[in-house]
């Protein structure tokens, strides 16, 4: 797949996702940029990828990863989640929709919360999911599960 083409296709997404894992947009722009320079060195290689999203995913997944242990060397710093990036990344009925979404993100671990917005909001396969997270696809699942359990109780709604 060309490079054109993947930015095309996942660019948005993936910027969604690193806005969320990094807590800035500037950060999420930069690493952004990280990720299609990481692609573009794949070259040719990129047309023997079998599942492209996931791929480009976990690119984006390694360069945030990159970018926290830069910046944590050179500051003190941890990286946090923050509500309000939800709700302007992730569209709903309406405002109090949004917020409140991103407050019942914040209620979930780092792992649970990336499990359930690829899976929600990307659509990735847990297969996929545990490939950009470089877990087993069980724990992708199970993760998923915990967190949409841990949302469920957020919006009062039954198990």
């Amino acid at each position: 797949m060309k490079l054109d083409e993947l930015y095309d296709l996942y660019g948005d997404a993936l910027y969604r996702y690193l806005t969320l894992r990094l807590g800035s947009a500037q950060d999420a722009e930069d690493v952004l940029q990280e990720t299609f320079v990481r692609l573009a060195r794949y070259g040719d290689r990129r047309r023997f990828i079998r599942e492209p999203k996931a791929f480009a995913f976990r690119c984006a997944h390694n360069e945030a990863n990159r970018f926290w242990k830069k910046r944590l060397r050179h500051r003190n710093e941890e990286a946090a989640f923050r509500p309000e990036l939800a709700s302007r990344l992730f569209r709903g009925p309406d405002e109090a929709s949004e917020v409140r979404l991103g407050e019942a993100l914040a209620e979930l671990s780092a792992e649970q919360r990336e499990a359930v917005v690829l899976k929600e909001f990307e659509s990735l396969t847990f297969r996929a999911i545990g490939a950009v997270c470089r877990v087993s696809t069980n724990t992708a699942a199970s993760r998923y599960r915990y967190g949409m359990a841990r949302l469920r109780a957020f919006f009062g709604e039954p198990k």
